[in-house]
């Protein structure tokens, strides 16, 4: 992984294009290792949403979900960085 914690969080992102777990749950721990990073890692989510096919999209969507134990943006309580 890169030496950048947007970098990593971005790279491990683009894997996920199968709901996976264990990535997912990676993914919610780069987050909360990385919190002062979190208006940079959202605005990577939105730019991955737009980029990525309805399928995956779907799959980001364990990855924003607002539930209480599974969630990158829940990691990010507090803030308001989604401008979708």
């Amino acid at each position: 992984m890169a030496d950048d914690p947007v970098d990593d969080f971005r790279s491990s992102l683009a894997d996920l294009t199968f709901n996976s777990k264990p990535l997912i749950n990676m993914l919610t721990m780069l987050a909360e290792e990385n919190a002062q990073y979190a208006e940079q890692i959202v605005r990577v989510i939105e730019e991955h949403i737009r980029q990525v096919s309805e399928k995956t999209t779907i799959v980001l969507c364990s990855v924003i979900s607002v539930g209480p134990k599974c969630s990158v943006l829940n990691d990010f309580r507090g803030y308001v960085y989604v401008s979708f």
